[in-house]
C-alpha cells in the first residue's frame, strides 16, 4: 500500500487558498521526499501566506494578526485539509 502523503500535501485546484490569496503569494516550501514530489509534480509546495509579509511576518495580516497558517486550496474537495486549515487558525 502507498504511504498517504494528505497530511504534507498542498493540492492546489483553483489556485486560491481560503485566505483569498493566489498559491503564489504564500511560502514555497521545497519537499525533499520523492514520493511527497512525485504526487504534487514539483518540488515546491505552499505553505503560509506571505501576501502582507515574510520571514517573521509571514502568516500574519496587516496588523500582526494570524492571516493564514497553512495553504488550502479553496476548491480542495478534502474538508479535513479545511479542517486542518481553520485548526491552524483557532478557529
Amino acid at each position: 500500500m502507498a504511504p498517504d502523503y494528505s497530511h504534507v500535501v498542498r493540492v492546489i485546484y483553483s489556485g486560491t487558498c481560503l485566505c483569498g490569496h493566489s498559491w503564489d503569494d504564500h511560502h514555497c516550501q521545497i519537499v525533499q521526499d520523492a514520493a511527497v514530489a512525485a504526487i504534487l509534480g514539483t518540488n515546491y509546495a505552499p505553505d503560509v501566506c506571505e501576501f502582507y509579509g515574510c520571514n517573521e511576518d509571514a502568516g500574519l495580516d496587516e496588523v500582526g494578526q494570524p492571516h493564514c497558517l497553512l495553504y488550502c486550496d479553496r476548491e480542495d474537495p478534502d474538508l479535513s485539509r479545511h479542517a486542518l486549515w481553520r485548526r491552524k487558525l483557532g478557529q
